[in-house]
């Protein structure tokens, strides 16, 4: 066992405290009723007399202390190890050598932002407030240590042989195959970040492509990462060649050889002016890292909330023509599934196609007329479809569209628009994009017209698209639209209270990455795929915990007043298992035990539908006992019952909701059993 798993066994072993009160048996017992019981019986109903209870403690007595600790304390520990590679020990006096202690000092120094942002939450009221940030939180850890000197020789004898042969370009694939198979051999699925310094003779000489479809190059990079659920790995060589990329006026996020990645080229540039100073280089590596953390690793959510939880999805394509060949260009439906079903077992998805003539369409023909704008570009008017109009009309006309659905209501169908033109004058949509994602829908488009310039450049050359094909920008969308997959240059920044933008992982992997050509997926994706939905599902509980007690906090009544002694009871035994239960999941989350983590999240719901239904039932007494004592109330007597009234009236509101969600969720499911 490495020193880096009996640090983070020992560190949860701390986190764990708060719940030291109660014994490990009584949370075993109640552990083992949620990871193997019947995900829909509620785990309190099997506990014994004696366990119940051992959960009947008062831990906090003061109820808003109780709701800001559960809420405060709901933080996702994120555990990443970066591990050096080749670097000249600090007595080298080279300007970028890097040690251990150094690195650690700098990390633990460094202010991360801790909430997790939604770039457009819903403002209707009865989804969600408005805010940019939910409950949840997040916090980094890191470890730092050494990689093993066989594993430094074979990168630097990958690297010295294309430096011989003269060769200036190296296949990111085969650097990426050495970083692979040394992080499977720890199979412990940790989070890990390779810095590579090779031991090779020229620095800067050489550089790394992707190789994608029909062999094209997609923007050289000196950054890698693991494809496919499972391979958290990302790698960095600070020695090779550095790149430019990003908007093609220089705006903010673009990646140049001197601002962005670490680089000894940098140093030595630096070192060479008289400009350099001690701390240049680890400064820069812990802003990468910095930098990696809040666009990558844990990003912001795209929208909230999110269509893609607690229902089976159907993602229903409409492709739009105006030429005979029916979706004839390139693009490719079966990709798209197969790449989608690969997300998990958790995921149910189904998909239909449903061919639209333009011609024959009198509602589809009008969209695409009010949807098109003309611009004019080198002299040559241009035209392009404008996502807000074409989402807007769609929506006019949508029950036009609800005859092509299928009948059964339990689904949650997520529509794609694909309007397939022949006319080569169309730009892309928005002049930007090929596909937009809205909280509901996709709009996409394609034509015959092969490429297309783009606003974006790599080593001054324009990034080039091929609006033939919408396969990619499509398969990008439906993760947005369906799991608030933010595209990786983006984030919702809590400082500016505004979306920030950072191309630096815009590359590799990722459908999603404007400086890439491939449809796989990143581990980060697959990730937080995932993640996403368990968020989602985590934030419906304590919002509706929140609204339940909120209230209550307010009318400054005591539990003494309202609830009974068994009442009582059964809050305190709710209140305990909510708050373990919490702590598992943030437990199982930051091991990436996603089957674990639901289960407990699940399990959570219970516990949350029985305090609201202890607040409710005591707020119905109370009114209810006024009005058969035949007396009048005094002031102080109406004055609870007001208060009350605040109470009950959102609480019930809110508990129905939450009821009927549990109720069709059975429901379909016995509908599908």
């Amino acid at each position: 066992m490495t020193i880096w798993i009996i640090k983070t066994l020992l560190f949860f072993a701390a986190i764990s405290a708060i719940n030291s009160s109660f014994s490990s048996i009584l949370k075993e017992n109640l552990s083992y009723e949620v990871l193997n019981g019947d995900s829909d019986r509620d785990p309190y109903d099997s506990l014994s007399y004696n366990d119940l209870e051992e959960w009947t403690e008062e831990t906090e007595s003061n109820l808003l202390n109780k709701i800001e600790k559960l809420k405060q304390n709901f933080e996702e520990i994120i555990l990443i190890e970066i591990v050096l590679i080749g670097f000249p020990s600090s007595s080298s006096n080279h300007s970028w050598s890097l040690s251990k202690k150094e690195l650690d000092y700098y990390l633990s120094q460094v202010h991360y932002d801790n909430k997790i942002g939604i770039l457009r939450p819903s403002k209707r009221e009865e989804e969600w407030n408005g805010e940019h940030e939910l409950f949840i939180k997040r916090k980094f850890l890191f470890q730092v240590s050494e990689g093993s000197k066989p594993l430094s020789n074979k990168i630097s004898s990958l690297i010295e042989g294309y430096i011989k042969q003269r060769e200036a370009k190296i296949p990111h694939r085969l650097l990426d195959q050495i970083i692979q198979s040394e992080y499977e051999k720890q199979k412990d699925g940790s989070l890990r970040v390779y810095l590579i310094h090779p031991q090779i003779s020229t620095l800067g000489f050489h550089s790394y492509y992707y190789e994608s479809k029909g062999g094209l190059e997609s923007c050289g990079t000196s950054l890698g990462m693991g494809e496919g659920l499972g391979q958290r790995y990302l790698w960095l060589d600070v020695t090779s060649r550095s790149h430019q990329y990003g908007p093609t006026d220089l705006g903010e996020g673009v990646v140049s050889p001197f601002l962005g990645v670490p680089n000894v080229q940098r140093v030595i540039s630096l070192h060479k002016s008289g400009k350099m100073t001690a701390n240049d280089f680890v400064v820069d590596v812990v802003s990468f890292i910095k930098r990696t953390c809040e666009y990558f690793v844990s990003p912001s959510i795209s929208h909230y909330p999110l269509p893609g939880v607690g229902k089976e999805v159907l993602f229903h394509l409409f492709i739009l023509s105006d030429y005979s060949a029916l979706g004839g260009s390139g693009f490719n439906w079966k990709i798209i599934q197969d790449k989608m079903d690969t997300l998990g077992e958790e995921f149910k998805f189904q998909y239909k196609e449903t061919h639209i003539p333009l011609k024959d369409s009198y509602f589809a023909d009008l969209i695409l007329k009010y949807s098109t704008k003309t611009t004019t570009h080198s002299g040559r008017e241009e035209f392009y479809l404008d996502s807000e109009e074409l989402s807007h009309w769609i929506r006019n006309f949508w029950k036009k569209f609800e005859s092509y659905q299928p009948e059964e209501t339990f689904f949650n169908t997520i529509p794609i628009f694909l309007f397939d033109l022949s006319s080569d004058k169309f730009g892309l949509i928005d002049q930007s994009y090929q596909s937009v994602s809205f909280p509901d829908m996709v709009v996409a488009f394609q034509s015959l017209h092969s490429d297309f310039n783009t606003e974006y450049s790599c080593d001054g050359n324009d990034i080039r698209v091929d609006i033939s094909d919408a396969t990619r920008s499509v398969f990008a969308s439906m993760l947005e639209t369906t799991f608030g997959i933010t595209p990786s240059h983006l984030k919702w920044n809590s400082v500016l209270k505004r979306p920030s933008q950072d191309f630096l992982w815009s590359i590799g992997h990722s459908p999603g990455a404007i400086f890439s050509n491939s449809t796989g997926l990143s581990f980060n994706v697959a990730d937080n795929v995932v993640k996403n939905t368990l968020y989602s599902r985590i934030q419906d509980s304590l919002s509706l915990l929140n609204a339940v007690l909120f209230h209550y906090v307010n009318s400054k009544l005591t539990m003494s007043q309202v609830l009974t002694e068994d009442e009582y009871d059964i809050f305190l035994r709710r209140w305990n298992m909510l708050q373990f239960k919490a702590d598992e999941v943030k437990n199982h989350l930051s091991h990436f035990e996603y089957q674990q983590a639901s289960k407990f999240i699940q399990s959570m719901f219970f516990d949350v539908t029985a305090l609201h239904e202890v607040v409710h039932d005591a707020g119905e007494r109370m009114e209810v006992s006024f009005v058969c004592k035949n007396q009048t109330p005094n002031d102080s007597d109406w004055l609870r019952v007001i208060k009350w009234a605040l109470i009950v009236s959102p609480v019930f509101v809110g508990g129905w909701v939450a009821a009927s969600t549990l109720r069709m969720k059975r429901g379909s499911k016995k509908r599908r059993d």
